[in-house]
C-alpha cells in the first residue's frame, strides 16, 4: 500500500476521502475541534462548493444564453426601426406628391370654371347680336368683313374655347388618376409601417422580459459568487485550524518511540516494503505496514494509548482503526470483521478495538498493520517483535 509523503498538505487541502493511499493522522486536542469533526465539515464545505459552483456554471451558462437572445432581439428591432423609418420618409414623400396634385387639380378646376363662364359669356353675346341685328354682329368682330365671315369667326373662337376646355378636363382626369395612384400606394405604405410597428412592439417586449431575466441571472450569479467566496473562506478556517493542531503537536526525538504492544499473535504473512501485488500476483507494490494472519475473529488490541481518529470504512482497507498517539505517531488496523470502538474515543493500550477478518483488499483474513510518524508509514518490525 503506497502513503504520499506529504500528508499534511493533503490533509491542508481536505483531501479527506481516506482512500488506500491517503490516511492522515491529526493529533487530537483536548479543548479542539475533533478530526471527525474537520472531517464533516470538510466534506460538507466540498459538496457545498461543489452544488455553488454547479449552479453558478448554470446560471452563467443562462446568462449567456438570454444576453445572446438580447443581442438578436436589438438586431431585429434595429432592422425593423430602419425598414419603418425608411416607410415613413416614403410616405411623407407620396403626401407631399399627393398635395402637390390636390394644389394642380384645384388650378385646373378654377381655370376650367373660368373657361365655362367665359364660353358662356360669349354664346350669350353672340345670341343676344343675332335677335337683335346679325349685321351688327358684322360690326362686333369686325367692320372689314361680311357677316358669315364674322359669324364664322365667332365660331372658331367658341370651338378653341372649348377644345381648351377639353383639355383641361382631360388634364384634371390624368392628375386625379395619378393621384389615386399615390393615395393607394401611400395606404400600402402605412400598412406596412402598422405591421412593423406591431412587430416592433412585440420585439420590444421580449426584449424588456430578456432583459429582466438577465438582470436577475446577474443577481443569482453574484450570490453564487459569494457563496462560493464565503464557502472558500470557511474553507480557509478549516485548513487553519487543522495547521494549528498539526503545529500543536510535533514528534521531540528521531530516536525510536517505545512502549509499542503487539496488537495481535500470530504468523507474519507479508512484511513491509516492496512486493508483489497479492490481488493480482503481478506488478509490484509498496506494503505500507505487516500483515499478521490468526484465526477468524481473534481480538485485535491497541499498540499504544491514544484517540481513534476512524473507525469505520475505508476503501481498501476494508472495516479500519486509525488511532493517534498524540505525539506524530499512529497506527492503523485494517480488514477486521468488526470494529469494537468508536471515533473520538481515548483507548489505554491493550484495549480491543476490533476483530480480525478480510474486508477491503483482502485475500484472506488477517491483520494489516501500520505504524506512522507525522503520517509517513514506519516498519512496525522496528518497534514491535511478532
Amino acid at each position: 500500500m503506497s502513503w504520499n509523503s506529504k500528508w499534511v498538505r493533503k490533509v491542508i487541502c481536505l483531501c479527506l476521502a481516506l482512500s488506500v493511499s491517503a490516511i492522515c493522522f491529526i493529533p487530537l486536542r483536548s479543548d479542539a475541534t475533533t478530526y471527525s469533526d474537520l472531517q464533516k465539515k470538510s466534506q460538507q464545505l466540498k459538496q457545498q462548493k461543489e452544488q455553488a459552483q454547479q449552479q453558478l456554471s448554470q446560471v452563467k451558462s443562462q446568462s449567456q444564453d438570454v444576453f445572446q437572445t438580447l443581442v438578436d432581439l436589438q438586431n431585429q428591432i434595429e432592422k425593423i426601426e430602419e425598414q419603418s423609418s425608411s416607410l415613413v420618409e416614403r410616405r411623407d414623400l407620396l403626401e407631399d406628391q399627393i398635395a402637390s396634385l390636390d394644389n394642380q387639380i384645384k388650378t385646373l378646376e378654377q381655370t376650367i370654371t373660368e373657361e365655362r363662364s367665359n364660353m358662356e359669356s360669349t354664346l350669350v353675346t353672340m345670341y343676344k347680336w343675332e335677335k337683335v341685328a346679325p349685321s351688327a354682329l358684322v360690326l362686333v368682330v369686325t367692320s372689314s368683313v361680311n357677316p358669315e365671315l364674322a359669324t364664322y369667326a365667332l365660331q372658331k373662337v367658341l370651338s378653341g374655347q372649348n377644345d381648351k376646355l377639353e383639355s383641361y378636363e382631360d388634364n384634371v382626369k390624368q392628375l386625379q388618376a395619378k393621384r389615386e395612384e399615390l393615395a393607394n400606394a401611400k395606404d400600402e405604405v402605412a400598412q406596412t409601417i402598422a405591421s412593423l410597428n406591431t412587430q416592433l412592439a412585440s420585439l420590444q417586449s421580449k426584449y424588456d422580459e430578456r432583459e429582466s431575466l438577465y438582470a436577475e441571472l446577474k443577481k443569482e450569479q453574484s450570490k453564487y459568487s459569494s457563496q462560493l467566496a464565503m464557502i472558500t473562506q470557511q474553507q480557509a478556517e478549516v485548513s487553519a485550524e487543522i495547521e494549528r493542531m498539526l503545529a500543536s503537536t510535533k514528534v521531540t526525538s528521531t530516536s525510536k518511540s517505545t512502549g509499542f504492544l503487539k496488537p495481535m499473535s500470530g504468523v507474519i504473512t507479508s512484511p513491509f516494503g516492496w512486493r508483489i501485488n497479492p490481488l493480482t500476483g503481478s506488478g509490484k507494490d509498496f506494503h505500507t505496514g505487516i500483515d499478521v494472519a490468526n484465526q477468524y475473529g481473534t481480538p485485535i488490541k491497541a499498540s499504544r494509548t491514544g484517540k481513534v481518529i476512524w473507525a469505520g470504512w475505508k476503501t481498501g482497507y476494508g472495516l479500519c482503526v486509525i488511532i493517534d498517539h498524540q505525539d506524530g505517531y499512529g497506527t492503523v488496523y485494517a480488514h477486521m470483521s468488526r470494529i469494537a470502538v468508536k471515533s473520538g474515543q481515548t483507548i489505554s493500550a491493550g484495549s480491543v478495538v476490533g476483530y480480525e477478518g478480510s474486508t477491503g483488499w483482502a485475500t484472506g483474513p488477517h491483520l494489516h498493520f501500520e505504524i506512522r510518524i507525522q503520517g509517513e508509514p514506519t516498519n512496525p518490525a522496528k518497534f514491535v517483535q511478532f
